[in-house]
């Protein structure tokens, strides 16, 4: 029986481990029967669907009973926090060691790069290279639709430089590159750009994203990572392994995200392809400016979740509580 007073008991969670029951849940569950304090999960909370799809295989086919069990995480959602420490100083570093290979050498096929105007500038060079791996110009302006400099008439208080796709403006990779962070987190269009429906399929791992700044000692220390997201697997999980720390990520060789993975490839290993006119250009020996030191995961419940803990019913008519069709 569960435990009345945890209500969900430790250990049932999600991201493959299986509860008492041989299942391995979607989002919590519970017993119904929680009148020995005055609840009744029966009458709160939504029954768990009868062919309730696994996504792992059962290899002991055991009979499951479900009638006994009510889902406490229908219409919840889950929390991911990442602390992010940044080491701004040695990603500068790393952009002023490229840009000096880089910016003054006129052999090279991206000095004709027309989206690299200035090549003879190395300031010019650095704040290019810099957008590259970011996937964004220094004030937010994305390359996409800015491929050539920053969008200085654009309010940076207002709506970020958001709506724009990949398949029809930069299907080659040549104003944002592939493994660009911007374009590893949100590949929009970009993946399979003959099917039609692909931009519906990337937006099912679409996450809610909100952060902010941390101090350490009273000095800019790094980034407090924050996002919403209905099924951690479906989006937080897939969208760090498979598209942000994948190594074949849209073709690619051997690369990983120029910012944010961890422990994947060795530093000197570490590369970012930039497509170009005449060749590609391989950033050799990108290092690690981005260290995770925590996070977590969190489980915010619906309102019917919390109106089952406050053991008030809804006001939906005498006595009884309406649940919402599903």
């Amino acid at each position: 029986a569960h435990d009345p007073i945890h209500g969900v008991e430790p250990g049932e969670f999600i991201l493959g481990y299986n509860d008492n029951r041989g299942q391995f849940p979607p989002s919590p569950t519970l017993s119904r029967d929680f009148s020995a304090i005055g609840m009744d999960a029966q009458e709160l909370l939504p029954s768990t669907p009868t062919n309730q799809p696994q996504r792992y295989p059962d290899f002991r086919q055991r009979p499951i009973d479900q009638s006994n069990v009510r889902d406490f995480g229908r219409n919840g959602s889950y929390l991911a926090i990442r602390q992010l420490a940044q080491d701004v100083d040695g990603f500068n570093k790393q952009i002023d060691r490229l840009a000096a290979q880089l910016g003054t050498d006129p052999v090279n096929p991206h000095c004709r790069d027309p989206a690299h105007p200035n090549p003879y500038s190395e300031a010019r060079t650095r704040e290019w290279l810099a957008a590259k791996m970011v996937g964004r110009w220094k004030n937010g302006s994305s390359l996409v639709d800015n491929p050539f400099s920053p969008n200085f008439s654009r309010d940076p208080r207002g709506d970020g430089d958001n709506g724009f796709l990949f398949r029809d403006v930069d299907p080659q990779g040549k104003r944002c590159p592939f493994g660009a962070h911007m374009r590893r987190a949100f590949p929009r269009d970009s993946l399979n750009p003959d099917n039609d429906f692909e931009l519906s399929v990337t937006n099912r791992h679409r996450l809610l994203r909100r952060g902010r700044t941390y101090v350490d000692n009273g000095k800019p220390a790094g980034t407090l990572f924050m996002c919403f997201n209905a099924d951690l697997e479906r989006q937080f999980e897939f969208v760090q392994q498979t598209w942000v720390a994948s190594p074949v990520f849209h073709g690619l060789d051997g690369e990983v995200d120029p910012l944010v993975t961890h422990g994947h490839v060795a530093p000197a290993n570490s590369c970012l392809t930039v497509p170009g006119p005449a060749a590609p250009l391989h950033l050799q020996g990108l290092a690690r400016h981005v260290e995770l030191k925590g996070g977590g995961y969190f489980f915010m419940p619906s309102r019917h979740a919390i109106r089952f803990l406050a053991g008030k019913p809804w006001a939906d008519g005498p006595g009884r509580s309406a649940l919402p069709a599903i």
